[in-house]
């Protein structure tokens, strides 16, 4: 075993998270290494420390506190809007994430809006059946939506009329 995996496993044998293959890894390796030993030794120091500290508690009226401070910080926020928008412009991150992302939708509208077919135009009749109006996208993705509908409408017990797309009555 190296000294570098020895010290990552000095935490978890202090745990006592370690399997026990490991732990006679590592004692085997610390006997012939003192430095790693000298490192085992301030480890379980601090874990020994750290076991007689107090559990940490909340006061009883800390969350409620919490609560009603955060709700006048929302407030003030809400009616003062620009030191907002000045410490979302001062984070670069933000900003160029923000401009990224519209950036990427106006692009993928615009590729959308070039590439896709226009619909067939078509006289609006009250008589002209529904087939008419659809693209040779939507027919195309009929039979997925199909499936989905009987999958959808035998969840919910219902039954299997068919749907009739042709206008008639």
């Amino acid at each position: 075993m190296e000294c570098s995996e020895a010290r990552d496993l000095l935490l978890e044998v202090s745990s006592g998270t370690t399997p026990p293959d490991a732990r006679r890894a590592l004692r085997s390796h610390l006997e012939g290494c003192p430095a790693c030993r000298r490192e085992a030794e301030t480890v379980e120091n601090m874990s020994a420390l750290l076991r007689t500290a107090p559990e940490p508690r909340l006061s009883e009226g800390h969350w409620a506190d919490f609560m009603t401070a955060l709700d006048r910080r929302l407030d003030a926020e809400r009616h003062q809007p620009w030191p907002r928008v000045l410490r979302w412009v001062r984070n670069p991150v933000h900003a160029w994430s923000t401009a990224a992302a519209t950036s990427a939708v106006v692009v993928a509208l615009g590729i959308a809006l070039l590439t896709n077919p226009t619909p067939r135009q078509i006289a609006l009749t009250q008589d002209a059946p529904v087939q008419a109006f659809m693209t040779e996208r939507m027919v195309g993705a009929m039979p997925a939506m199909d499936a989905s509908l009987a999958v959808w409408k035998a969840s919910l017990g219902a039954s299997e009329d068919p749907y009739d797309l042709s206008g008639g009555e």
